[in-house]
């Protein structure tokens, strides 16, 4: 008997995690998400101009450190009445285009973790308001000429990341819609069932 109730603890512990799983499981990831977590890509917003957070996060960076980020973020928020502005979490963006993020740390950069919330922002509507957000790269940028969004987290050394649906023309969050993340060859049986 004891074991049964053991075996049934672990279980539910262990599907409690799963259930919570980070959204991309891959290292050096950057992405929209509407939860600290990175957990939440689609959201239903049914409220009444109540607010709705949402988050640039990079998710489990192989640095020891972010140093220095980049990005730009493209969003279709034209139904939601205040569609609010990006507030950085930390560091000086020296991009004066307010979808091209170009940002320093300066002398306070971010410990890696899990997760980590680069810049943030409230948004107010009706039940019936959509937005979609994807993350790329700086158009033009010289440190990460690819396309692709990244950081710095060793001077002199930059690292690309990637998008959850590995598609940075394809929406990667989405209010009231679906987006569609996609498992990639590398994920595990238990991170795919997360993903649902």
């Amino acid at each position: 008997m004891k074991k049964l109730l053991a075996l049934t603890a672990i279980a539910l512990l262990a599907f409690s995690v799963s259930a919570s799983a980070q959204v991309d499981p891959d290292p050096d990831g950057m992405g929209i998400y509407f939860d600290l977590g990175a957990t939440q890509f689609n959201v239903a917003y049914t409220g009444m101009f109540t607010p709705l957070n949402v988050y640039l996060l990079m998710t489990r960076p192989s640095g020891a450190q972010v140093l220095a980020w980049e990005c730009t973020i493209v969003e279709e928020v034209n139904t939601f009445n205040v569609p609010g502005t990006w507030a950085l979490n930390g560091g000086l963006d020296v991009d004066s285009d307010p979808m091209d993020f170009v940002v320093g740390n300066g002398q306070n950069p971010h410990p890696a973790a899990p997760t980590i919330m680069l810049a943030s922002k409230q948004m107010f509507g009706l039940p019936t308001s959509t937005a979609t957000f994807r993350v790329k790269g700086v158009a033009g940028s010289v440190s990460f000429p690819g396309g692709q969004p990244g950081y710095v987290h060793t001077l002199g050394f930059n690292t690309p990341c990637q998008v959850p649906t590995g598609d940075m023309n394809a929406p990667q969050a989405c209010v009231n819609s679906n987006c569609m993340i996609v498992a990639n060859e590398d994920m595990s049986w238990s991170n795919v069932k997360a993903l649902y």
